[in-house]
C-alpha cells in the first residue's frame, strides 16, 4: 500500500466497506470494519447477507448495520403540502399527500438517507465497483462524493487487505479471527498449491493475535 493510500484511511473518519457476495470478501470486510471501529473512526459494511457459516464471525446480525432512517424531501418552492398519511400493504409502502398549491413533479422529489456519508469507500472483490455503486448501491444518495479504494483479488483478499487492517492501527483479535477464515477459504484449509512459506507465516502473525484455527475450521466445514 503507498502512502497516499494509507494516508486516505487515515483522514477519514467515517468509511463504508463493501465487498463482493463471496464469502472471502466478506470475510476481509468484516476484518477491515473491526479495525476500523477500534481505532474510533466509524465504519458500515453494505452487504446483502451474511454466510450462515461466517455468522460465527460478528456477536448478531445486527451488528453490521446499512442506512435505515431516510427522508423524502418536496421544496416549498415548489409546492405546499398540506395533508400527509401512508399506506402499508403486502407489498409496498404509499406515501399520500396533497398538495394545496404549486404542482410537483417527479424531478422535485429528493430521497436520502439520515446516516452521515462516507468520507471512504472500500471495496473488496468488486471488479466493476462504479456500476455495482450506481446500480445497486447508491439509491439513497449515501455514497455519492466520496472516495474510492478498491481491493480487487490479486493473491487471496486476506492479503490484500491486510495494509489497510494495519493503517488503522493493530491488529485486533477479532481481525485476525476474519483474516484467517479468509486465509483458509481462499487456500482450501491450506491444501492448495498456491501456499506459500509467506502465507504460513502470516498465519502464525494471526494465530499470535489471538485467531483460534480450530474454531475458524470447525465453522467453516459446517
Amino acid at each position: 500500500m503507498d502512502e497516499n493510500t494509507r494516508q486516505l484511511i487515515t483522514n477519514a473518519k467515517n468509511i463504508a466497506v463493501i465487498p463482493s457476495q463471496e464469502p472471502e470478501a466478506v470475510t476481509a470486510a468484516l476484518a477491515l470494519f473491526y479495525s476500523i471501529q477500534e481505532s474510533g473512526k466509524h465504519a458500515t459494511v453494505l452487504i446483502d447477507a451474511i454466510p450462515e457459516k461466517l455468522q460465527f464471525l460478528i456477536p448478531s446480525l445486527d451488528f453490521i448495520k446499512t442506512p435505515k432512517n431516510f427522508v423524502i424531501s418536496i421544496p416549498r418552492t415548489a409546492a405546499d403540502i398540506s395533508q400527509i398519511h401512508y399506506e402499508k400493504t403486502d407489498s409496498h409502502l404509499k406515501i399520500h399527500f396533497t398538495a394545496t398549491s404549486g404542482h410537483v413533479k417527479k424531478e422535485d422529489l429528493s430521497f436520502y438517507t439520515e446516516e452521515p456519508s462516507p468520507n471512504l469507500i472500500i471495496t473488496l472483490g468488486i471488479a466493476d465497483f462504479k456500476n455495482h455503486l450506481e446500480t445497486k448501491l447508491d439509491t439513497a444518495g449515501f455514497l455519492l462524493g466520496a472516495q474510492v479504494l478498491a481491493i480487487t483479488k490479486n493473491s487471496s483478499l486476506a492479503e490484500g487487505t491486510l495494509p489497510a487492517v494495519t493503517a488503522t492501527g493493530p491488529i485486533s483479535k477479532e481481525s485476525a479471527t476474519c483474516l484467517l477464515a479468509g486465509l483458509a477459504l481462499h487456500y482450501d484449509n491450506f491444501k492448495s498449491p498456491e501456499v506459500r512459506a509467506e502465507t504460513f507465516h502470516l498465519v502464525s502473525e494471526l494465530m499470535k493475535k489471538g485467531a483460534d484455527y480450530h474454531t475458524i475450521i470447525t465453522h467453516l466445514s459446517r
